[in-house]
């Protein structure tokens, strides 16, 4: 098969379904958490030097460059914003795209990008970075690609079997070359694009808003049912929150080349596992896992992607498994699926924990015993939390299991002081009669914090204020005349929905001084169908 030839027709409309959009800084750096990032470390904020990426494009009237140039090698221009970057055109000569400079202002533009320490960038296009990962898929490498690859575009060949020995490609290609594939989705809600979203080895990306194609992936294809997008950024077009992504796993990378004790996170899918870790919910009260076969909201996949949360999950280091010694509240680990692993999480007195966030992780290797197949070791990977007493009773509060996708997630929040278990049960196999596993990434997130908080509104008796709630938990007031000998007496509930701040006015306030309190349970993720 000529992959070139097969897919030109289809990829030569792409650049009109992933538009991006004029640079307007403040909003999407924020949100993505770079902002954030700068303000604290300053001078040593990583920038992606020294990290060589990858940018795929459909071409736009003939062009694929970012600017003006080539066939080939040239250097970018001050310009243009890429003064000190190195362009190395992988598909011959052409012309100047607009939306090649729309991607590269997000991923790695000196004035505007996530990533402007970047100085070597690959530039493909579509139908030839196609052609490049059937290449290395086979074990002919034509070049060194770099770890961090932006697909900006939507496809799909002709035939249903080209299409899945394009997928096979795209993931083994991931895992031959080390490098992370941030792909793009529709920019409306229509059904998951072929490719690149289909495969396993990547991070889709959509957008804030919701407006992108999300579901599941097809049935005549590998691991039907998996869901998809993983991710999402701040843009209005998924062409610009791919390259956020990008950008962000490219400071990741920068980060574990100038750490050495960080240096098992060298691998695209612990990189992964720790942008999923990082994904903010804090705009999305919407965001629910349907049931515990789900790693993800519907919509949202993980949340929005948010290079602060993600860089200290990383910093936090690697952690070794353990059920006695606490882990760090931020970490990550690269253990073997040979023997079940358990990390314990605590959560000092005092404090709450507002956010616990859990990911795991693996990638397809194509070798017989993958994820999708419906008979796969693999598919029987999963992450349990737990709950600890003081008597070392372990109460189950949630778990992922998903059957088919090769990602799991949790997200809790206003967990209480005490112990919690991060548990992966163990997985193995016989293999010339020795039991053997599988490596896979895990990382989490605990953020400490007071819990819900509840104040009160001056000149109005009765009416207080809560806020820092779970929006998927379910509240009940109560209120008693006397904290010396309380009798607590239920006055109400908060308003159900969406929120993470509630009023409540009391519908008969005592006319002496009152006390009033929240209780609430902790939301219950369904067990799968």
């Amino acid at each position: 098969m000529r992959a070139s030839s097969l897919i030109a027709s289809s990829l030569a409309l792409i650049a009109t379904l992933l538009p991006t959009q004029a640079h307007a800084a403040s909003a999407w750096e924020d949100e993505s958490g770079l902002t954030q990032l700068r303000s604290e470390l300053g001078s040593s904020t990583p920038t992606g030097e020294g990290v060589r990426v990858s940018m795929a494009e459909a071409p736009v009237g003939g062009g694929y460059y970012p600017q003006s140039g080539g066939p080939d090698n040239f250097a970018g221009t001050g310009a243009d914003n890429y003064l000190g970057i190195t362009f190395l055109p992988q598909s011959g000569a052409q012309a100047y795209s607009s939306h090649a400079a729309g991607v590269a202002s997000r991923f790695f533009d000196r004035s505007s990008g996530i990533a402007p320490g970047i100085t070597e960038v690959l530039l493909f296009t579509a139908n030839d970075y196609l052609v490049w990962a059937q290449n290395n898929a086979a074990g002919n490498p034509i070049v060194d690609t770099g770890r961090v690859h932006n697909s900006s575009w939507i496809g799909a060949a002709q035939e249903t079997a080209d299409n899945i020995t394009l997928i096979n490609a795209l993931d083994a290609s991931a895992i031959n070359q080390g490098a992370l594939h941030c792909v793009g989705i529709n920019n409306s809600t229509v059904s998951v694009p072929i490719l690149n979203t289909h495969g396993y080895n990547n991070l889709s990306v959509g957008k804030k808003d919701g407006n992108h194609s999300y579901g599941t992936t097809g049935a005549d294809y590998p691991g039907p049912g998996r869901m998809k997008p993983d991710l999402t950024g701040a843009s209005t077009t998924s062409s610009n929150t791919t390259p956020e992504v990008a950008g962000c796993a490219a400071l990741l990378f920068e980060t574990v080349d100038k750490n050495s004790s960080l240096s098992n996170a060298n691998d695209p899918n612990v990189i992964r596992a720790i942008l999923l870790t990082g994904a903010s919910k804090s705009g999305l009260p919407q965001w629910n896992r349907a049931d515990q076969s789900k790693p993800y909201d519907t919509v949202f996949g993980a949340g929005q992607v948010n290079v602060y949360n993600s860089y200290h999950v990383l910093t936090g280091g690697e952690q070794p498994p353990s059920e006695t010694t606490p882990a760090a509240l931020k970490g990550w680990a690269k253990p073997n699926s040979v023997a079940t692993q358990q990390f314990l999480i605590r959560i000092p007195e005092g404090s709450y924990a507002d956010e616990l966030a859990i990911t795991l992780s693996w990638f397809r290797r194509q070798d017989g015993r993958d994820t999708g197949t419906g008979t796969s070791e693999r598919d029987d990977l999963h992450v349990i939390l737990y709950s600890r007493d003081t008597q070392g009773t372990l109460t189950e509060i949630d778990r992922c299991q998903s059957p088919v996708d090769n990602v799991q997630h949790i997200f809790r929040r206003n967990l209480e002081p005490g112990d919690y278990l991060i548990e992966v049960p163990e997985v193995s196999y016989t293999l010339r009669r020795r039991t053997r596993g599988f490596e896979y990434a895990l990382a989490w997130r605990a953020e400490l914090g007071a819990g819900p908080q509840q104040s009160t509104t001056a000149g109005q008796p009765g009416t207080i204020n809560f806020s820092n709630l779970d929006p998927a938990a379910g509240y009940t007031v109560e209120r008693s005349t006397s904290l010396e000998s309380p009798s607590w007496t239920t006055v109400g509930s908060l308003p159900a929905g969406e929120r993470f701040s509630a009023t409540f006015t009391d519908p008969a306030p005592p006319t002496d001084r009152a006390f009033y309190r929240i209780r609430w349970t902790q939301p219950t993720t369904p067990a799968a169908p």
